[in-house]
């Protein structure tokens, strides 16, 4: 059987946990960054000028990118406050178990 993990095992899988956190939150910020910039990609009718043909099939496309760009967005920051989330509840039932052990002693 395997031995349990020290505590500082433990307190370096939760410091891991809670930086792949960040890091999938600076992704959703880059998402969400990228959504906003597909504004500038919109054109009118007058602007498309003699492309009026091509533009009715392009016209829905920013909105596409920016709708799948916002779904990303929220998904990303599913996923870090999961591990957030996670990172916390280990630690503290980490704690409570110490507490615990410390007491039968």
């Amino acid at each position: 059987m395997a031995e349990p993990p020290s505590g500082e095992q433990v307190s370096a899988a939760l410091e891991r946990m809670r930086h792949v956190a960040r890091s999938w939150r600076q992704v959703a910020s880059a998402l969400a960054e990228a959504g906003a910039m597909t504004d500038d990609t919109e054109l009118t009718r007058l602007q498309a000028g003699l492309f009026q043909i091509a533009f009715d099939k392009y016209a829905e496309a920013p909105r596409y990118f920016r709708d799948r760009l916002a779904e990303g967005t929220a998904v990303m920051g599913q996923i870090a406050a999961t591990l957030s989330d996670n990172a916390n509840a280990y630690a503290i039932e980490e704690a409570l178990l110490l507490h615990e052990l410390n007491r039968m002693w």
